[in-house]
């Protein structure tokens, strides 16, 4: 049974948290990465013009991801690519490469450009946001991601990250996904919120067969 397969747009791979989350996810055998050269060129184009990153410092992140997963990139999918029918054409070349890859999800903030009625028919592809991303992902693999926050926070010693601090920071980004994610730790206080959430929020439902 193949792992699962994201393809994370630029706007997922800006944000240094999130990124790092699914990195880690990826580096623990949970999941498998996916992006094209296409978005991580849109990711430094963001970083330097939209954040103020310096552009040294964008290439070596980049650098960096390309080295630690190199079976990352999806290339060839140009054609498919240009088959499709999107809100924007500039985003086609995402969902190109996701379902050339035959991801399993494509992580992107924007999810409304990537509208239900653009799949193809025979697609098994979920489109998530990033926060939903998490919700599923915590929820489908539970105590495992308890490992995969600490290995994330391990580095960051200044100052040191707590699991209830990095929870809190992640709120801000994630708010559904941090409670789903605290629950699926074991955190007491996260589990009694999840109570409190109305799940049905969610654009999505679970998987039975994720293979």
């Amino acid at each position: 049974m193949r792992r699962l397969r994201l393809l994370l747009d630029a706007n997922v791979l800006v944000d240094a948290q999130v990124r790092d989350l699914f990195c880690r996810m990826c580096e623990q055998g949970l999941v498998d990465l996916r992006w094209s050269d296409e978005i991580l060129q849109e990711t430094r184009r963001a970083l330097v013009d939209r954040m103020g990153v310096r552009q040294e410092s964008a290439d070596r992140l980049l650098g960096a991801l390309q080295t630690a997963f190199p079976g990352a990139s999806v290339a060839g999918h140009g054609s498919r690519s240009d088959a499709l029918e999107l809100p924007d054409p500039d985003d086609r070349h995402v969902l190109g490469a996701a379902l050339h890859d035959e991801c399993d999800l494509l992580v992107t903030n924007n999810t409304k450009d990537f509208p239900l009625a653009s799949l193809p028919a025979d697609a098994d592809l979920l489109v998530l946001d990033a926060d939903e991303a998490i919700v599923y992902l915590s929820t489908l693999f539970g105590p495992y991601m308890r490992v995969v926050v600490e290995r994330q926070i391990q580095p960051l010693r200044n100052p040191p990250m707590t699991i209830d601090r990095y929870l809190v920071r992640l709120s801000e980004r994630a708010p559904l996904g941090s409670v789903v994610l605290g629950a699926a730790m074991g955190i007491e206080e996260y589990e009694s919120l999840l109570h409190m959430v109305e799940l049905d929020r969610l654009r999505f439902d679970p998987r039975e067969d994720e293979g």
